[in-house]
């Protein structure tokens, strides 16, 4: 993650909300320290995020999630997207008696499929389910549990050693 982080990588977030179908980016043109200290952070404790329009979106809403990284900004790779777009369409209307329309608007949510996707480097769980303080009572759950075994195994084992000792 360092290399991303000293490349001067962009980094995208675009989201699904519950109740929604549409995708939608919550954040764009982050660097790495950013996006950590205003997204990650909220998301792994499941608090909510506000925006850079100052309005609040619950992370527990989040359904579904995509982070991305990429060379360039935000607007410079919409425009390469609308170009590559154009061009596309472009094409298809050159061969034939047929008019195909191309896209009209583009939105940063669109940047959903642009650069690399980095969301495993930044977030493994479901919103407010990778805070410190669960991620410790799953491990003392977990190992207190098998060390609870443990012991009730070597305790059933001396008192069986014990009863065949005593019985000859």
């Amino acid at each position: 993650m360092a290399s991303q982080e000293s490349s001067g990588c962009y980094h995208h977030v675009i989201v699904v909300l519950k109740g929604s179908e549409a995708k939608r980016a919550l954040f764009v043109d982050m660097s790495a320290k950013e996006l950590r200290r205003r997204f990650v952070r909220s998301y792994k404790q499941g608090k909510p995020v506000l925006l850079q329009d100052n309005s609040v979106v619950q992370t527990r809403d989040i359904t579904w999630t995509a982070i991305r990284a990429t060379a360039d900004a935000a607007v410079p790779t919409l425009k390469g997207l609308q170009e590559a777009s154009r061009r596309h369409t472009d094409e298809l209307n050159r061969d034939g008696g047929v008019v195909f329309l191309g896209r009209f608007s583009w939105g940063h949510e669109d940047l959903e499929e642009e650069g690399e996707d980095v969301t495993s480097h930044y977030i493994q769980a479901p919103p407010g389910e990778d805070s410190f303080y669960r991620r410790i009572g799953s491990w003392l759950a977990d190992n207190l549990g098998k060390a609870a075994i443990a012991l009730l195994v070597a305790i059933a084992s001396a008192v069986l050693l014990t009863w065949l000792g005593l019985k000859k």
